[in-house]
């Protein structure tokens, strides 16, 4: 007969199965008038479905804070083992009950996609995504990519975030954040040409289907504010 005991599963070992078998989570909602999509809270937590089966599942603790919303995401095991993931702030941009509400689904929403690694599906936002996805010319100096390449990936998450927000109040509490404000900041001085189109490289050709990011930012601005109109009005 062995001696040998089962160790029972550790909540480590159980994110460590079933982190990888998470997918996108399916951008689910539309603002019809302008064809533009969104992964919405109920989509992220579908999207986490598959941990169940690992005996795992998250709680999300809010904090206290005036300035906005601040959530701490907690990964919970049926062994009765807890482990923090951390705390998100998103900041309201109005302080009244729709303003604090947006902040908080945005809070709660990106706190379990950074939980868990999950990604959305990027349907609408390629067009805006692929002058930052194209490489430089071969002509151009390697210090130069090099020096841009940090810059550029924060610009495709800028776009892929902004793309998510669902209405007037969430796109501005994500424009509000110091990641974001840095963004354009640094595009606007360093990349002018996906900036406003200005200055474009001759060494780059570009793309047909193009949108400079000062447009993007104005029509989501414009989506946005539509979604939340037809919201109140609803």
């Amino acid at each position: 007969m062995s001696n040998q005991t089962t160790t029972p599963p550790s909540i480590v070992s159980a994110l460590a199965a079933a982190l990888p078998e998470l997918e996108s989570a399916k951008k689910n909602k539309a603002n019809p008038a302008f064809k533009s999509k969104y992964a919405d809270l109920a989509a992220v937590i579908e999207a986490l479905e598959p941990i169940r089966k690992h005996g795992l599942w998250y709680l999300q603790r809010a904090i206290e804070n005036a300035d906005g919303a601040q959530i701490e995401t907690i990964y919970i095991h049926t062994s009765g083992e807890t482990l923090s993931a951390g705390t998100t702030f998103m900041p309201a941009t109005k302080k009244d009950a729709q303003g604090f509400g947006s902040a908080l689904s945005y809070c709660r929403r990106y706190g379990l996609q950074t939980a868990f690694g999950l990604a959305t599906e990027d349907d609408d936002g390629n067009a805006a995504v692929k002058a930052s996805q194209r490489t430089q010319s071969d002509a151009e100096p390697a210090k130069r990519e090099a020096s841009h390449s940090a810059l550029k990936t924060a610009y495709r998450q800028f776009v892929h975030e902004a793309n998510g927000c669902g209405d007037a109040d969430e796109l501005n509490a994500y424009l509000a954040t110091p990641d974001a404000i840095k963004v354009v900041r640094e595009i606007k001085a360093k990349l002018p040409h996906i900036w406003d189109g200005s200055n474009w490289p001759e060494s780059q050709p570009r793309p047909d289907e193009w949108e400079p990011l000062a447009d993007f930012i104005t029509r989501r601005q414009r989506e946005c504010a539509q979604a939340t109109a037809n919201y109140m009005t609803a």
